[in-house]
């Protein structure tokens, strides 16, 4: 029973892992695509 515990714990570690990993990509991915539809000199001024 120990044995299937720990790959259980094992399995929602390395779930939590990438579920973040995913989250930090698309919350730095999505403003940076917002960003390069920009002309910089306009976004510069405003």
């Amino acid at each position: 029973m120990a044995i299937v515990n720990e790959l259980f714990a094992q399995g929602s570690f390395a779930l939590a892992i990438g579920a973040l990993g995913f989250v930090t990509l698309a919350a730095a991915s999505i403003p940076a695509r917002r960003a390069s539809r920009l002309e910089p000199t306009i976004a510069l001024r405003e």
